[in-house]
């Protein structure tokens, strides 16, 4: 539980390398009371955020695939803004190669930015 938001998180950790670490198994770990900072490293954590947004479709590229799932993910905890900016930049992968290259009527370097 995090000591913030009172929600569930999940920790992927290391058992640190100094010797009572090394003695601790797995089960000990998640069993010792109190802090445990100095027998582990966290490596990174997920929050719910991490498992309930909307799954991309499967046959995107991976660029459009990545600012997909990070918008989904903002929209799934209400960070409406920041969702909308990422599903604008998927727009802006997806119709960049449309564009004509080279100089264009009406199609200055500020537009086509």
């Amino acid at each position: 539980e995090c000591g913030v938001c009172h929600s569930a998180v999940v920790l992927n950790i290391r058992l640190r390398n100094d010797l009572f670490s090394r003695q601790l198994s797995s089960d000990e770990v998640i069993k010792k009371a109190g802090m445990i900072d100095n027998h582990i490293t966290v490596l990174g954590y997920s929050t719910s955020a991490d498992y309930i947004y909307k799954r991309p479709p499967e046959f995107l590229p991976p660029d459009i695939e990545a600012a997909f799932i990070e918008g989904a993910k903002c929209m799934s905890i209400g960070c409406y803004n920041a969702a909308a900016t990422m599903f604008r930049l998927c727009l802006d992968f997806a119709t960049k190669s449309l564009l004509p290259e080279g100089e264009a009527i009406g199609l200055n370097n500020s537009t086509r930015r």
